[in-house]
């Protein structure tokens, strides 16, 4: 099993020593950037996403669970025979969407929240939406009716792109994480709901739960789960370089990971490790940083 490894080659730290000039940290040493990596983990972990998401997570679940939705419980092995495509808004999903638009009506579909009107744009309309952000923008849903695509969110996950679903055609269902902050104890005492996942990090790695361990899909393949970037500067954004690691992907080319999606790689990658399902995971990223057993090309399917 491969975790992010924060031991640098000469060629990333020359890389890093021109982004810390650039950033006016000539003086700072590589070891300096190192231990403001970890530091900065710490302090996100530990104040921002647990006090201030405590308070949104609660308030989001008491709104939420006053609008229709379905028992999640109906779901469980829905896609028990089925092999099924979880898509990410990884930067490499652009590369893989031609091929994907060819394939769509011969595997299930999941889509991320951020992915999805970008997906129906393309004219995929994926069969079930995993969101669990507490402040999701509903702009990410488009102005579509949706016609088959089921909504599977955590209860904290912001209620205006709940709503959003609803208003334009599609069934919700939600879920409680054993992962979210800590909180599964408390949301389940809130809202009365039991259907614990054990989600860990982000919505990509939520959409893997839910096609493994609700869905209990047949294989699962994974698009777009890049968790790394490959340009320091990244559509209309400019990363703070103390919040990112300069490393090699599974292709050996040197990519940009920012601090907390390489704690999100190191969750999945543990989760399928622990969970057995080597055998069932099938990374058609084709980059990025997420090393399991099984590789392919989206292209073989």
């Amino acid at each position: 099993m491969q975790t992010l490894n924060l031991q640098k080659t000469k060629a990333e730290l020359d890389i890093e020593e021109r982004f810390l000039i650039e950033e006016n940290l000539a003086g700072s040493t590589s070891e300096d950037f190192s231990k403001r990596f970890m530091e900065h983990v710490s302090t996100r972990l530990s104040i921002n996403h647990y006090e201030q998401q405590r308070e949104i997570q609660f308030a989001n679940a008491r709104e939420n669970m006053l609008v229709k939705h379905k028992n999640i419980n109906d779901l469980i092995g829905k896609y028990k025979n089925r092999t099924t495509i979880s898509v990410a808004f990884g930067p490499s999903l652009s590369k893989n969407i031609d091929h994907l638009i060819k394939i769509k009506d011969k595997y299930k579909i999941i889509s991320v929240d951020r992915a999805y009107d970008y997906l129906r744009q393309r004219g995929i309309e994926t069969d079930v939406v995993v969101a669990c952000d507490a402040l999701i923008h509903e702009q990410y849903l488009g102005d579509h009716p949706i016609t088959k695509s089921k909504l599977i969110a955590h209860v904290g996950t912001n209620p205006d792109y709940v709503k959003k679903f609803i208003d334009l055609g599609g069934e919700v269902y939600f879920y409680i994480s054993t992962h979210r902050f800590g909180l599964h104890a408390e949301l389940s005492k809130l809202t009365g709901l039991r259907a614990c996942l054990n989600v860990g990090g982000n919505v990509g790695n939520a959409g893997v739960t839910v096609a493994l361990d609700l869905l209990t899909v047949k294989k699962l393949l994974l698009v777009g789960y890049d968790h790394s970037f490959g340009e320091y500067y990244y559509p209309g954004i400019k990363r703070n370089i103390e919040n990112q690691k300069v490393t090699t992907d599974i292709n050996g080319d040197l990519v940009y990971v920012e601090l907390a999606m390489g704690w999100y790689n190191d969750l999945l990658i543990k989760y399928i490790y622990e969970k057995g399902k080597t055998d069932k995971v099938v990374n058609c990223t084709e980059g990025g940083i997420l090393d399991i057993p099984l590789k392919s090309s989206l292209s073989n399917y």
